[in-house]
């Protein structure tokens, strides 16, 4: 809801008036620190209100939590509690889409602070996908986490948003590949739709084709054989450039302390999406950047990430596209 610079909510805010407010559920999001005040929150809670002209949320997210120190801040605690009691936010969630995801994810749950969770996931983060076609035990090994926590989840009944489904997707095209009616966006859609610890996913539909395509996927009762044709058609693809949300193995190999796997989020977002105005905005808020690797040689990353992914050539370069 907040990208655009606020924008978006303004629009959101004068699409729904006259009647229209009570028949949609509304989410929004801020970004709340480990040191952010209860006061600070609840003004820019204020604000979103003010731009949606509404007098309440249903979902108030606080955004990309990577951290678990944002999760121990007690100003949050405070800032729901009168949030929820002055009727303002009906629910309150956390979004997800860095190294730290599983850790910040069962924290949360363990201290039962929220109601929902919007995290990033798609087949690749899936074991299950890559047991129907590689018996790759260290590959699987790796991304056992986050499944475990969404079936956690469900048990305590906090709700489960997708995003990131696509798993990049937007300069690779997909379609020589496409058949029967079934596009790639709708097999990945559908994969995450067939998990049972999953209820919604959210993505970005800028067309009329574009909303008639991803409606495709909803209601499938199974992934069919063409779909995961498609996805490890993908899945080869792309291997070797998409970073996994839930793995963090580079944490600690950059002596400058660069935060690999928040940089190339950001190339993602650049890169694949096409959304220089995410990514750069994104980038500007990282404590440190990317700017190291100008002058690094590479060797300190080099071996880095577990699956291969040539970090030491695509950081640097991302720094110069984004700064």
């Amino acid at each position: 809801m907040r990208y655009g610079e606020c924008v978006s909510e303004e629009v959101m805010g004068k699409a729904l008036k006259g009647g229209r407010r009570k028949s949609v559920k509304l989410a929004t999001k801020i970004f709340a620190g480990g040191s952010t005040s209860a006061s600070s929150m609840m003004a820019r809670l204020d604000a979103c209100l003010k731009r949606l002209q509404t007098d309440y949320i249903d979902v108030f997210f606080n955004h990309a939590v990577n951290d678990i120190r944002r999760l121990q801040n007690p100003e949050w605690l405070e800032f729901t509690d009168k949030a929820r009691s002055l009727g303002k936010v009906r629910y309150f969630g956390m979004s997800g889409h860095a190294g730290r995801l599983t850790d910040c994810i069962e924290y949360a749950l363990d201290k039962d602070m929220f109601d929902v969770m919007l995290l990033a996931m798609n087949f690749g983060d899936d074991p299950a996908f890559y047991e129907r076609f590689t018996r790759s035990t260290d590959l699987v090994a790796n991304q056992q986490g986050l499944p475990k926590l969404l079936a956690k989840a469900k048990q305590q009944d906090v709700g489960i948003v997708a995003m990131k489904v696509l798993r990049g997707a937007r300069l690779n095209d997909m379609r020589p590949y496409e058949r029967e009616g079934s596009t790639y966006a709708q097999a990945a859609c559908r994969w995450i739709l067939n998990n049972p610890d999953v209820d919604n996913l959210i993505i970005t539909m800028r067309n009329r084709d574009e909303v008639d395509e991803y409606l495709g996927a909803s209601g499938s009762s199974a992934v069919s054989r063409v779909d995961m044709e498609l996805l490890q058609q993908y899945a080869r693809q792309t291997e070797a450039s998409y970073c996994r949300n839930v793995c963090n193995d580079c944490e600690g190999s950059c002596p400058y302390d660069v935060p690999i796997p928040d940089i190339l989020r950001m190339h993602m977002y650049a890169t694949d999406y096409g959304d220089y105005s995410v990514a750069r905005n994104e980038y500007a808020r990282l404590e440190h950047n990317a700017s190291a690797c100008l002058s690094c040689d590479g060797s300190p990353c080099q071996d880095a990430c577990t699956f291969n992914i040539p970090v030491a050539d695509l950081c640097g370069p991302t720094h110069q596209l984004l700064s």
